[in-house]
């Protein structure tokens, strides 16, 4: 009999275990580029000099979102940000942004990256490459 009470007492245990410690889903936040016929939005060939723009839409999935980066690599070179905030307000749910920018005056290869964090600390990011000629 003690024996059967020590069995039932380990699998309850073991059971309660198991539900009390569910893994966070890890629901990242969305984030994706405007697709209007204004805004380049996938990998694209651009002359030397050329104005462009590249809009970026965000929303939360679960969490509030907390920081938005926007970085640049210059044929193959580290990233460096030229964007990095912290998010307020009502943007905490999803938000917008419009980046005007200009394709430097030399050939090669400029790769734009989109990061955002929520505040759980998941992670979502998208890239582009212009391709300057």
């Amino acid at each position: 009999m003690r024996k059967n009470l020590i069995i039932i007492i380990v699998l309850v245990a073991s059971s309660l275990a198991i539900i009390c410690c569910k893994k966070d889903p890890r629901n990242k936040p969305a984030i994706s580029f405007n697709n209007d016929v204004a805004f380049v939005h996938t990998d694209t060939v651009i002359t030397k000099g050329t104005a462009f723009k590249i809009g970026v839409n965000v929303t939360k999935k679960e969490d509030d979102l907390k920081t938005y980066t926007a970085s640049l690599s210059l044929d193959g070179s580290s990233k460096s940000n030229f964007t990095n905030s912290t998010i307020t307000g009502g943007e905490k749910a999803g938000f917008s942004r419009e980046h005007s920018l200009t394709a430097r005056n030399q050939t090669g290869k400029e790769v734009y990256e989109f990061t955002i964090a929520d505040a759980d600390g998941n992670i979502n990011s998208i890239s582009l490459t212009v391709t300057v000629k």
